[in-house]
């Protein structure tokens, strides 16, 4: 059986995952916007307000987090390894949570995913983002988690 957990993340974690090697498409993802994998992981476990990695048999597989951008914003991120896969119908059942989790503090968090990745794009969809703008093989995504409301 698969053993699967979510704990805060440490930079040990991004020596293995660079060993491991990213997911295809996050390997080219980073690549479009010309920024390479173990910098990219360094900053998100630096700069996201909390900064999580998912493990599957002892194993780290995937880190994610909200770096925060301007007034209550953030970009959205995660990295990850082929072994994701080894979870891929928990991961979906989670991810909802998770989401909400890392996300409770902005009112609006965003990113860019690369427009040939229809799997996370669907994810995201179910996820609740919508799709902005399109440029350089990347969608922009956003989603809205406080609307402002008229009685405020």
């Amino acid at each position: 059986m698969t053993e699967a957990h979510v704990r805060e993340a440490r930079a040990s974690d991004i020596d293995y995952m660079m060993s491991k090697g990213l997911r295809d498409q996050d390997a080219r993802e980073l690549e479009v916007l010309g920024v390479e994998a173990r910098p990219s992981l360094e900053h998100g476990l630096k700069h996201s307000t909390e900064c999580l990695t998912i493990v599957v048999n002892s194993e780290p597989c995937a880190m994610f987090g909200v770096v925060p951008h301007e007034g209550k914003s953030g970009i959205i991120w995660l990295l990850g390894t082929e072994d994701l896969l080894k979870i891929s119908r928990r991961f979906l059942r989670e991810s909802k949570h998770w989401l909400d989790h890392i996300t409770k503090d902005y009112d609006l968090v965003g990113n860019v995913v690369h427009k040939g990745n229809t799997v996370s794009t669907r994810w995201l969809q179910w996820l609740g983002f919508i799709f902005l703008s399109e440029a350089d093989d990347l969608i922009q995504f956003a989603r809205i988690n406080n609307p402002i409301r008229k009685d405020q």
